[in-house]
């Protein structure tokens, strides 16, 4: 498919800060700036996101949709937030995935990016937001421009006990009910199946690693297609 490279925005190239979700926001400025596409609804995904199932959703101008989470709290940092320029209680909790059209999102990915940048150079806000300080810069950006998302739950992480959402975001460890078996991203060897889990897990972890041995072994099979006809 069509693919729109950018160079990396982390370390960042002022500031040195070796923060990889820069990245997110300032690609997503570039593209939207500068890549012709037709398309008006567009879908924002992590690379650690899979499709359980097909998601038809179409949106309108200045009616985005996103995954709420419950880790994110306005009030509890508001001390932080206001001293950023923001109202606690106008923030959401907002998360990928997030659909939004290519004109809300045009004018969010700059923004989002700059707040990802003041609160990264905030040493207070950068010690008590750390990895997820993009989200909260996100989620400042969107006030900021009065744009409000509908809140809807589009995904499962792996220690869910459910598969009906269309994607699977594996930020975190699958895990058995026991704890004596896990799987995770960081130490996983690409293109290495994976045994199969104990049943005991909850079911959205065995979906993924389900999803994870048949994507290998399709590999396989296409690389012994391959070296057949090339004998």
């Amino acid at each position: 498919m069509p693919t729109f490279f950018t160079p990396p925005w982390s370390p960042h190239p002022v500031t040195g800060d070796d923060y990889a979700p820069y990245n997110k926001p300032y690609s997503l400025s570039q593209w939207t700036a500068k890549a012709p596409f037709a398309e008006e609804t567009v879908l924002v995904l992590d690379p650690d996101c899979v499709f359980l199932r097909a998601l038809q959703l179409d949106v309108t101008r200045g009616q985005p949709i996103a995954q709420p989470v419950t880790y994110m709290h306005p009030e509890t940092e508001s001390a932080i937030l206001r001293r950023h320029g923001a109202v606690p209680s106008r923030l959401q909790q907002v998360a990928v995935p997030i659909a939004i059209h290519r004109s809300d999102l045009r004018e969010l990915a700059p923004l989002w990016l700059k707040r990802t940048e003041d609160l990264r150079a905030d040493p207070v806000a950068r010690e008590r937001f750390g990895w997820i300080s993009e989200m909260w810069g996100c989620a400042l950006a969107a006030a900021e421009l009065g744009l409000r998302f509908q809140m809807l739950p589009l995904s499962v992480f792996p220690t869910e006990n459910e598969v009906t959402r269309p994607i699977l975001h594996y930020c975190y460890s699958s895990v058995s009910d026991d704890g004596l078996w896990r799987w995770d991203k960081r130490t996983y060897r690409p293109w290495e199946r994976v045994s199969p889990p104990p049943t005991q897990c909850p079911a959205a972890a065995l979906a993924l690693l389900d999803l994870l041995n048949t994507y290998v072994a399709a590999r396989a099979m296409r690389s012994d297609l391959s070296g057949a006809t090339s004998l």
